[in-house]
């Protein structure tokens, strides 16, 4: 595994490799906090594969479309809901070093 440094700034994350050549998968998840349906608790939205030189630096930036925050309503279709949502960066589902930040959809 990489020693990888994360910097979340305006929707941006850093990444620095400090000594060795390496590879890392950074995925961002997102929660609905306040769903009136059953969701997972956390649903994988984006990810990359980032390949970095030893004291590279490189500022990457994942995309999320609001679209894909939407659930399939029966009666009313796909529905975008009103709510707080979190955002977690990490290298995987389980990480406990992931960054972690909310937004709300009204």
């Amino acid at each position: 595994m990489m020693d990888t440094i994360f910097h979340l700034s305006e929707a941006h994350l850093k990444m620095r490799s400090p000594d060795a050549y390496g590879q890392e998968v950074v995925q961002l998840y997102v929660g609905a906090r306040d769903s009136k349906v059953e969701r997972a608790n956390k649903e994988i939205k984006a990810f990359t594969k980032v390949a970095l030189a030893p004291g590279q630096t490189r500022v990457l930036q994942l995309e999320v479309p609001v679209q894909e925050l939407a659930y399939y309503d029966s009666q009313a279709g796909w529905v975008v809901e009103p709510g707080n949502y979190e955002v977690i960066v990490g290298t995987h589902s389980a990480d406990k070093n992931a960054l972690r930040s909310s937004f709300s959809i009204s």
